[in-house]
C-alpha cells in the first residue's frame, strides 16, 4: 500500500532508505507488507525554511516493556546517528512529533505479524517550532502500558 524500501536486516538499518520530499504525504508499513527480517526506512526531507511534523494515524505493532522487538524509532536528523525523538511499540497512538530541522528519519524492523501503523507528515514554518511541539526531544518509549507511557531510555 505504501512505499518504502525494505533492505535485509544483516548489517543494519542504514543502507537505503526511501526519501520523501513532498510537504505532505503518509507512509507506513500494513499487516500484509510485514516480513521478519526486514528493515523499513523513511527519510523526510522538507523545504529548508521548513520543520517535518508526523502524526500517527493507526498504530499496532509488537509490545515489549522496553520497546526492544517491533520498535519504530524516529530522528531529528538524516539518519540514525542523529537524535531520537522516540521509540514507540504497543498499540497506544504516539503522540505528535516536530523535528528541529527540515529532515526526520524514520525506521522500523518488525520480528511478528502485526496490523503495523500509517503516519502523516506535514511541514510547518521553521519559526513556529515552540517548546509544546518539540516536547518529544528525548527519548521517549511509548506504549501500549500506561505505567511506560513517558519512560526514559
Amino acid at each position: 500500500m505504501y512505499n518504502s524500501i525494505r533492505v535485509l536486516c544483516i548489517e543494519g538499518c542504514d543502507e537505503s532508505e526511501l526519501v520523501l520530499n513532498e510537504s505532505k504525504g503518509t507512509f507506513g508499513v500494513t499487516s500484509y507488507e510485514y516480513l521478519d527480517d526486514i528493515c523499513y526506512l523513511w527519510k523526510i526531507q522538507v523545504d529548508p525554511n521548513k520543520i517535518v511534523k508526523l502524526q500517527f494515524l493507526s498504530f499496532d505493532v509488537e509490545y515489549h516493556k522496553n520497546c526492544d522487538n517491533d520498535v519504530v524509532k524516529v530522528y531529528d536528523g538524516s539518519d540514525t546517528r542523529a537524535p531520537r525523538l522516540g521509540s514507540f511499540c504497543g498499540s497506544a497512538l504516539p503522540g505528535d512529533i516536530v523535528s528541529a530541522d527540515n529532515t526526520v528519519y524514520v525506521s522500523f524492523v518488525p520480528s511478528v505479524q502485526s496490523n503495523g501503523f500509517e503516519i502523516k507528515y506535514t511541514t510547518v514554518d521553521s519559526g513556529k517550532n515552540t517548546l509544546e511541539n518539540s516536547r518529544l526531544r528525548r527519548d521517549n518509549i511509548w506504549t501500549s502500558s500506561p505505567s511506560m507511557r513517558n519512560a526514559t531510555k
